[in-house]
Formats: structure tokens, C-alpha cells, sequence
């Protein structure tokens, strides 16, 4: 296994305990993001998001971009994580108007280079759709498809890109 392959199973992990701690502790959020308030409200503050996204951006980003190395699209594995950053930093997306903006467009310029670069860069793309099919029908199951759409949506792209690295990095 290499160095690569190590990294992105350890963001992996870390991105997985964070979640299943989550979900045990406070069910299923409106978001992942939701969870810096979550954390906030049982701890006093919410920084186990910020340190999560930063650990898990810090194991991805260099795996990525060296994985990426001769595509046209290697600058999706820089703005994708580079954009996690700027969720992670702006965590008071519900009481800060700045950092809602901040927030918000980050989180969707990471999902959607995320997303591109699985389907540009690898041959992994249909990892989208299999997570989407098992985010659905977890979604149902748990009659939280309306209440967690954001969280739902975030699942899928999560799983895509980490599932996709993965495979990525073992060829």
C-alpha cells in the first residue's frame, strides 16, 4: 500500500469517527456543518468540526493533487480541499452574515470539484450514482430526506470522492 493510499484511508477514517460520533450523539444533522453548533451547544464550543475538516483536508489535499499529477483537471484536487478550508473557517455560518457567504459558496465549489474531478479524472465515476442510491434509500429509511437534504447531499459527495480516491490510489 502506498503513502497515498494510507493518507486518504486515514482522512477517511477520521471523517468516519467524526460522523459516527455524531450520529450517535445527536442523530442525523441538518448538515455536517450543523454539527460545529451541535458540538458548541454540548461542549461549549464547536471546534471538533473546524479540527475534523482541517485534519481530513491536510491527509487529501497533497494524496489528491500528487494523484491528479498530468490531468488538466489536477486543479480540482486543490480548489475542492482548498475550498473545505474555507468551511471549516467560517463555521458561524447561522450567526455571522460574512461567514454564511463564506461558508456557503465554499461548500459548493468543494462539492461540485469534488464530484468533477471523480468524474474527469477518474474511471470511478459511477461511485456517484451507488452512493446516491445508498443515500436514498438511507434517507427514506430514516424519513430525514426533507429535514437533512444538505447533510444527504454531503454524504454523497463525501463518499463518491473518498471511495473514488481509494480506488484511485490502489490502480
Amino acid at each position: 500500500m502506498t503513502l497515498i493510499a494510507i493518507t486518504i484511508i486515514a482522512a477517511v477514517a477520521i471523517y468516519s469517527t467524526y460522523n459516527a460520533f455524531c450520529l450517535a450523539l445527536f442523530g442525523i444533522p441538518e448538515s455536517l456543518s450543523m454539527t460545529f453548533y451541535l458540538w458548541q451547544k454540548r461542549l461549549g464550543n464547536g471546534y471538533l468540526f473546524v479540527l475534523m475538516m482541517y485534519w481530513v483536508v491536510g491527509m487529501m489535499m497533497p494524496a489528491w493533487i500528487t494523484m491528479s499529477e498530468g490531468s488538466d483537471f489536477q486543479f480540482l484536487a486543490f480548489l475542492a480541499p482548498a475550498s473545505l478550508m474555507f468551511v471549516a473557517t467560517a463555521p458561524h455560518f447561522l450567526s455571522s452574515p460574512l461567514e454564511n457567504k463564506v461558508h456557503t459558496i465554499a461548500a459548493y465549489i468543494a462539492a461540485a470539484c469534488s464530484l468533477l474531478w471523480v468524474i474527469l479524472v477518474t474511471p470511478y465515476w459511477w461511485t456517484i450514482l451507488i452512493w446516491f442510491s445508498i443515500v436514498a434509500v438511507l434517507a427514506i429509511l430514516t424519513s430525514s430526506y426533507r429535514s437533512s437534504l444538505v447533510y444527504w447531499l454531503e454524504t454523497i459527495a463525501f463518499g463518491a470522492t473518498f471511495t473514488s480516491t481509494i480506488a484511485y490510489s490502489l490502480c
